[in-house]
C-alpha cells in the first residue's frame, strides 16, 4: 500500500475526510490515508490497477458521519458493464443519505428515493473514468472526467452515523458491481466541491490511471 503523501500517490482534494487508494495494495483491507476509517474487503481481488469485483464482492466501512449537510464523492472506476443497474457507492441507509448508481446512465441521489440527478452521458465499458457527485442542501451535481454533466435538485440528506459501501446496494445482494469491474480510488469530502475543484481532481489524478 502506498500512502497518499508519497509523490506518486493520489492528490487530496479540499475538505477530504476519507481517501481509500486501492492500487499497489498488499493487505486484506484498505487504509484511510486521510481519516481513520478502514475500507473492508468482502471478496474483491487486489490487482495492479485496483480492486476487481466479480459480481458478488463489495467493500464497506464501520459507521461514520460526514459532519455536515454537504458532501462530495469521487470514484475512479473501470466498469465492465456501463449500462446495467449497479451501485457504485452508497452511504446507508439506502434512499436516505446519498449514493451514485449506474442505471443506463449515471445518477446521483440524496435523501429519499427522488428527485435525482442523471448524468447527460454514462460510463464507457472497460475504460477508467472519474465520477464525482456533490450535494449541497437540495442541489446535486454529477461530473464525469472533470466536466459537469448535469446539476439539479435532490432531496436533502440527514447526516447519521452509518456504514459506507462500494459496489453493493445497502445490505441486499443486488445490484452488485461487476463482474470484472475495478475501483481504484474513492475520496469523500464534507463540503460540495466547486467545478474548479473537480477539474483539478481530474487533472492531478488521471495519470495514475493512464488516461
Amino acid at each position: 500500500f502506498r500512502h497518499s503523501a508519497v509523490a506518486s500517490g493520489p492528490s487530496i482534494p479540499p475538505n477530504t475526510i476519507h481517501s481509500w487508494y486501492t492500487r499497489e495494495h498488499t493487505g486484506d483491507n484498505i487504509s484511510d490515508t486521510v481519516g481513520s476509517v478502514t475500507l473492508v474487503n468482502h471478496g474483491g481481488v487486489f490487482v495492479s490497477d485496483g480492486v476487481r469485483f466479480d459480481g458478488t464482492d463489495w467493500l464497506d466501512t464501520a459507521a461514520w458521519t460526514v459532519g455536515a449537510n454537504h458532501v462530495s464523492m469521487s470514484v475512479w472506476i473501470k466498469a465492465s458493464d456501463a449500462t446495467s443497474s449497479q451501485v457504485i457507492v452508497v452511504k446507508e441507509t439506502v434512499n436516505a443519505q446519498w449514493e451514485i448508481f449506474i442505471f443506463t446512465t449515471l445518477f446521483l441521489r440524496g435523501g429519499g428515493a427522488g428527485p435525482q440527478v442523471l448524468a447527460a452521458s454514462g460510463l464507457t465499458a472497460n475504460v477508467w473514468k472519474n465520477v464525482v457527485g456533490t450535494i449541497s442542501g437540495t442541489t446535486g451535481a454529477i461530473y464525469l472526467d472533470g466536466t459537469l454533466s448535469l446539476s439539479g435538485s435532490v432531496a436533502a440528506f440527514t447526516d447519521t452515523s452509518s456504514v459506507f459501501q462500494v459496489g453493493r446496494y445497502g445490505s441486499g445482494s443486488n445490484p452488485l458491481l461487476g463482474p470484472d469491474s475495478r475501483v481504484g480510488l474513492v475520496q469523500i469530502a464534507n463540503a460540495a466541491w466547486s467545478s474548479g475543484d473537480v477539474s483539478t481532481i481530474w487533472t492531478n489524478q488521471r495519470s495514475l490511471f493512464g488516461v
